[in-house]
C-alpha cells in the first residue's frame, strides 16, 4: 500500500507499453475507487460511462459495489466536471490517458491543475500517460514523485528528462524497456 497520495507520470511513444504497463503494474496498486479517463477506449473491467452525470445519477444504485470507473467523455465540459468530482471524492485514484489531450506546456486545466497542486491533500493518487514529455505540462512533470519513461529520441524530450536524472540514456532502452527516475513506487 502506498504511504502517501503520489503522482505518476508514464511517457513512452505509440506501442512502447505505457499502457500495458500502467494495466497490468500499476493500475491494480492503486487506492480505491479508481476513475480512468479513457480517451481512446482502451480500458476493460470497469463501469464505462460517457458523461459524470451518468456516474453521479448512478452511484447510489446497483453499481454501488463498483470501485473502478472508466470515463469516455467526448466535450472539455464533461472532462472539467469529472476533475471536479474527483476533487470531492477523498482516498481515491485517477489514471488520465493521454494527459497531453487535456493540458499542454504553455496551460493547463483550473480544477486539473488544483488536483495536482493540492489533491495529496485529499489523498488523491494521480498517474498521467503521454507520449512526449514536452508535450504535458511542466507542472505535472514536476510534481510528480515518479516518472516512467519509455525509449525517447527527440532531442526537447531527451533535454528535459535530462534535467530530472543524466544519468540515463533515454535514446539507448531497448523496446519495452522503461527508465524509473524519482521515488520507487511502482515497476
Amino acid at each position: 500500500m502506498l504511504e502517501h497520495a503520489p503522482i505518476v507520470t508514464v511517457l513512452g511513444k505509440r506501442g512502447s507499453g505505457k499502457t500495458f504497463l500502467t494495466k497490468n503494474r500499476i493500475i491494480p496498486d492503486l487506492p480505491l475507487p479508481v476513475f480512468i479517463l479513457d480517451s481512446l477506449s482502451e480500458y476493460r473491467g470497469g463501469v464505462v460511462y460517457t458523461s459524470v452525470d451518468a456516474w453521479y445519477n448512478r452511484l447510489n444504485t446497483d453499481e454501488r459495489g463498483c470501485r473502478r470507473w472508466i470515463f469516455r467523455l467526448t466535450t472539455d465540459e464533461q472532462v472539467e466536471l469529472l476533475f471536479k468530482a474527483v476533487w470531492f471524492v477523498e482516498g481515491c485514484s485517477i489514471v488520465i490517458e493521454e494527459a497531453d489531450l487535456f493540458c499542454s506546456p504553455n496551460w493547463i486545466n483550473e480544477p486539473l491543475k488544483r488536483l495536482v497542486s493540492y489533491g495529496r491533500h485529499k489523498d488523491i493518487t494521480m498517474i498521467f500517460i503521454s507520449r512526449r514529455a514536452v508535450g504535458i505540462s511542466r507542472h505535472i512533470t514536476a510534481q510528480s514523485d515518479q516518472i516512467i519513461t519509455f525509449r525517447q529520441t527527440e532531442p526537447r524530450d531527451i533535454a528535459t528528462l535530462n534535467q530530472i536524472d543524466s544519468s540515463v540514456d533515454y535514446s539507448a532502452l531497448g523496446q519495452y524497456d522503461y527508465a524509473v527516475l524519482g521515488e520507487r513506487l511502482f515497476c
